[in-house]
């Protein structure tokens, strides 16, 4: 092996190890962080669940929205109204998935 492909081997390594740092770097980082917030995983978790209910609420509103634009605001609130609540913000999560298969079933009259 002549010298200049051993220097770019040497090269090669030296680009993978410092690639693993910046790995490791970013994984210590995020271990801080849930310390420094004083969450434990399940903790963590949780919050993670949390932000994706925040999501599916961004979903729902947005297929409310749509088919209160097309005509069916009326239909919409009284199906909010079914689940114990004035708006949509008010509904239990667990309850997203009932509305959004009745709000999609409304059809145009």
């Amino acid at each position: 092996m002549d010298k200049v492909k051993l220097v770019l081997d040497v090269i090669q390594k030296l680009l993978k190890v410092a690639e693993d740092l910046k790995n490791l770097s970013e994984s210590v980082q995020s271990v801080c962080t849930v310390v420094s917030e004083g969450l434990s995983p399940e903790e963590e978790q949780e919050q993670e669940q949390i932000e994706d209910k925040s999501v599916e609420f961004e979903k729902v509103r947005g297929v409310l929205a749509n088919k209160s634009r097309e005509g069916h605001t009326a239909k919409i609130k009284e199906i909010i109204k079914k689940y114990g609540a004035d708006k949509l913000s008010e509904v239990d999560p667990k309850d997203y998935p009932a509305i959004l298969k009745e709000v999609e079933g409304l059809k145009d009259e």
